[in-house]
């Protein structure tokens, strides 16, 4: 058993990665290495490591994100885009055919290996930003934003339908001289189910509301961009929608009667 000091600690972490790792030779210039950190899926991560002459290519073999993929997650829109590359630009590692690799040398072969291991497990904490997770995000940025313009709202406001159905709005602004009392959701992804059930909600709950009300819908159009007659659809029912993207054109509309 290894010492309990530091030096002693590290040995024994040294030793259980060595005691559970396994490295298999695929071909005569590509060996496997199975290694204990868990990916999205809570299987070990595999890389592969290529003898190209003199140099070596590390790559995960497309793993990370097809995992990813699996659980639904994916790196397309202008935000989670943004993220990725962030991240495999701040660890040297380069991406083709849903393939991350890092490029290395005898010298530096073992760095670049740990440079690559880095980048996976920060890609696959991707995972995180799962529908319902990124939602709080764009909730937190719509609250920021007002935050920052001294837009006074009430948070997460609830409204009792003509069904008896409780609706939730992300937002209440209270109603001024100039401005009618006005509600806000933040719809992340706007697509047919999210508009129907926006629809749903505001003719059952726009009785409830204030002679002079209005509902807005702040959509993610950064995330993903909706169809034109989803916008439409919301227009044609009295909501007026905003895309993120412009988000300044909010603050005039808000502040418009």
């Amino acid at each position: 058993m290894a010492e309990t000091t530091i030096q002693g600690y590290i040995d024994g972490y040294l030793a259980f990665l060595k005691d559970h790792s396994r490295e298999v030779a695929v071909s005569e210039n590509i060996s496997k290495i199975t290694l204990p950190f868990l990916d999205s899926l809570n299987d070990c991560t595999e890389i592969f490591i290529v003898k190209n002459g003199n140099d070596f290519i590390v790559t995960d073999n497309g793993e990370t994100l097809s995992n990813l993929s699996f659980n639904g997650i994916t790196i397309k829109g202008a935000a989670r885009q943004n993220i990725f590359n962030r991240i495999v630009h701040s660890y040297g590692v380069q991406i083709e055919s849903n393939s991350l690799f890092i490029k290395a040398t005898m010298s530096d072969l073992y760095l670049k290996k740990h440079l690559l291991l880095q980048c996976i497990s920060k890609v696959n904490d991707m995972y995180m930003l799962s529908r319902n997770n990124v939602q709080s995000i764009f909730l937190e940025e719509i609250r920021g934003f007002f935050d920052d313009n001294d837009v006074g709202y009430v948070p997460d406001h609830r409204i009792t339908g003509r069904s008896g159905l409780t609706a939730n709005y992300d937002f209440a602004i209270p109603r001024s001289k100039a401005t009618p009392f006005t509600l806000i959701k933040a719809v992340n992804n706007l697509n047919k189910d999210k508009v129907k059930s926006t629809i749903f909600d505001w003719n059952d709950t726009m009785t409830s509301c204030e002679d002079r009300s209005r509902l807005f819908v702040v959509y993610n159009d950064l995330e993903s961009s909706p169809k034109d007659d989803a916008v439409s659809a919301l227009q044609t029912y009295g909501v007026s929608a905003h895309a993120w993207s412009k988000k300044d054109t909010i603050l005039s509309a808000l502040r418009s009667a």
